[in-house]
């Protein structure tokens, strides 16, 4: 029984690590709205740019809302593998008349 958990401990840790790399190599390549956008943003189109990416905030709370992104979107797919899965079930037991 320890080894089992030991193993999933080992996985989540693992997880979160991947996720925590991503998250600061993202932020390493430089500042998005400079890769993203042209030079030659006003400093109120760039402000709009940096407060609608959440680069405003610390990185604490940029982190945090990366993690909260990943947590939904892995819900979306659920949902949606559940939704797809619905209509080719009623699809395949459509009777042809």
């Amino acid at each position: 029984m320890n080894f089992i958990i030991m193993r999933v401990v080992r996985a989540v840790l693992t997880m979160v690590l991947v996720v925590t790399a991503v998250f600061f190599a993202s932020r390493i390549s430089g500042n998005p709205i400079d890769i993203m956008f042209p030079e030659g943003l006003s400093p109120e189109e760039y402000a709009f740019w940096e407060n609608y990416f959440g680069l405003d905030k610390s990185y604490f709370q940029q982190y945090l809302a990366y993690l909260k992104s990943r947590y939904r979107s892995r819900d979306a797919m659920r949902d949606r593998h559940l939704s797809s899965s619905v209509l080719t079930l009623k699809f395949f037991s459509w009777e042809h008349a």
